[in-house]
């Protein structure tokens, strides 16, 4: 397999300075599907969505965000380079415009109609319950075009009034009598103080909506749900409250409103991002993030009952998944911040080392891998790249062969590795702060205000993470966190006691809020006590994150203020 280093050339294509069509890539590896003056901040969220489908002919299609404006569509034949040229009712791949933002969720699903003609529907919608927006579909025809898809005029599917729709997703299946439908899920303020979680199907080449079903309602804004298609049904896997309290659950879309779910699992955060895949025989695997990075896969039966968990990656974030031929993918952003797999078979279970998917190449701060949910032959996903700025971010496109074993025994343990780049950056103008500074003492961030990236916060709390690992016996005092002009560069001061073997102890560390991690850095204790320095690619705002240290076996966990 080879990997393409992000090029000049490509760069220069999707802004223009030279015709994409020119631009050729190996048919495997990496390569960037959108530069980083041109995709949102957050282009690829959430694992839910389905952001890159592929077309009967061969050719990949994504829908990202474009920064400032809205969705965008691009597209790539196999050894050709990414293009955004399209027919119909854009000309330049825009299916969304004039939004004066780009991270809205969106999804793109592939389905034949009646008539054997294959057609794609977008769909996106607002990022949360605060958005405003309406959930809205485009159809592409023409797939394989040289020219590009034609796309098709907008089709509104729901615009409520206070906070809109929000987190939708859409994908096909065939009824009983063996007509293609497809399937659209979505959230909605519904007033009052309520939300709901609705499904409804559409005509695949019109976009009619009909028989439109409310599967759950409750007053937390943070439900949502992601489809999945089954050779028994089409299956919702949600975040929902329908005992109560939220947690894991699937429903059935045919059920009638309200419904008890089909299947229900563990209690998960409210920025979690639900997402399965089907498998031979009528399981089902579901992968979902948690608190301080912690992703699980859950297995559900074909008779539903409760989640039977398969796999738990502690330190691994925004997983997504694919299947194919009975074999299964996991793929997340390590803590180290590489994107790396684990692969399952039926009869060999789960693998039970990394195989590193996007490495150093990719640069710092990919998050939101989203995987193509059926597999060709190929594992293909895209992701969202390094950002030059707190506005914008690039996006990422990977593919390789799958491997006849896709061997579980990889060379690449789940360790926590030092973070990529310079480890010893250079001192912030700042003046240091006081050696033996006191324990930050600012209560745990649950009512973290919201970044201008990030969706707002829910009211659900996420349970604390654990402060120590307990069996190393390391405590810390961590002192203020202070911040360079430019808010890249940050330094903290360290006082730790316990079981530190060594004269010099080396410390890495690692600032996130929520899922998303912002700044990693490195340092050493002498005796002790010592400073650690963490670089950022773009400007870390002021306020409440999660600082996670790593000092030899230990993992220290703290709740610190930015200042």
């Amino acid at each position: 397999m080879r990997l393409l280093p992000i090029s000049l050339a490509v760069g220069l294509a999707l802004c223009g300075a030279i015709p994409a069509a020119a631009t050729t890539l190996p048919i495997d590896g990496l390569s960037e599907v959108a530069g980083p003056e041109f995709a949102s901040s957050d282009p690829t969220y959430y694992s839910g969505n389905r952001r890159a489908e592929m077309a009967a002919g061969g050719r990949m299609l994504v829908v990202h965000g474009r920064h400032a404006s809205g969705v965008q569509l691009a597209w790539r034949d196999p050894a050709g380079g990414w293009q955004r040229t399209t027919t119909g009712a854009t000309a330049d791949g825009s299916m969304l415009a004039g939004a004066g933002t780009g991270d809205r969720p969106a999804s793109i699903a592939v389905a034949q109609d009646d008539d054997q003609a294959e057609h794609a529907w977008v769909v996106w919608g607002g990022q949360n319950s605060g958005s405003g927006t309406a959930v809205r579909m485009r159809r592409l025809s023409n797939l394989d075009s040289p020219d590009g898809p034609s796309v098709g005029p907008v089709v509104t599917i729901d615009e409520p009034g206070g906070g809109g729709a929000y987190r939708p997703d859409l994908a096909f299946q065939r009824a009983g009598d063996g007509t293609m439908r497809g399937s659209v899920v979505w959230s909605r303020d519904a007033g009052g103080g309520g939300f709901e979680l609705v499904t409804a199907w559409f005509d695949v080449v019109s976009g009619a909506v009909h028989d439109e079903t409310v599967l759950d309602d409750g007053s937390s804004s943070a439900i949502f749900g992601s489809l999945v298609p089954t050779a028994t049904g089409m299956r919702v896997v949600a975040r929902a409250s329908p005992d109560g309290s939220s947690r894991l659950v699937v429903f059935d879309q045919d059920a009638p409103a309200r419904s008890k779910p089909r299947a229900t699992g563990p209690t998960v955060p409210n920025r979690s991002a639900p997402t399965g895949v089907a498998l031979p025989g009528g399981d089902m695997l579901v992968a979902v993030g948690g608190a301080d990075d912690v992703s699980t896969v859950y297995r559900f039966g074909p008779d539903g009952g409760d989640a039977v968990p398969e796999l738990g990656l502690p330190g691994y974030a925004q997983p997504t998944l694919a299947a194919g031929g009975g074999k299964a993918w996991v793929v997340a952003v390590r803590g180290d911040g590489l994107v790396v797999s684990r692969w399952r078979s039926a009869v060999s279970g789960w693998s039970t080392g990394d195989r590193v998917e996007i490495g150093a190449e990719g640069g710092n701060h990919l998050a939101w891998p989203n995987a193509v949910r059926d597999t060709d032959g190929r594992l293909r996903l895209v992701v969202e790249g390094p950002p030059p700025s707190g506005n914008t971010s690039s996006v990422l496109a990977f593919q390789r062969l799958i491997d006849e074993a896709d061997p579980p025994g990889n060379p690449d343990p789940p360790g926590d590795p030092d973070p990529p780049g310079d480890p010893d950056p250079p001192a912030d103008p700042e003046p240091p702060s006081n050696p033996d500074p006191p324990a930050d003492t600012d209560p745990p961030a649950n009512t973290n205000p919201p970044t201008r990236t990030d969706p707002p916060a829910d009211t659900d709390e996420e349970p604390a993470a654990e402060d120590d690992d307990k069996p190393a016996r390391v405590r810390c005092r961590v002192g203020k966190v202070r911040r360079s002009r430019d808010g890249r560069v940050l330094r903290v001061r360290l006082v730790c006691s316990g079981n530190l073997t060594a004269r010099t102890t080396r410390v890495r560390a690692r600032l996130s809020r929520r899922t998303r991690t912002l700044s990693r850095g490195n340092g050493k204790l002498r005796r002790g006590r010592g400073e650690i320095r963490l670089r950022a690619g773009k400007s870390v705002p002021r306020g409440r994150y999660r600082l996670t240290l790593r000092i030899g076996r230990a993992t220290v966990r703290r709740t610190v203020r930015v200042r």
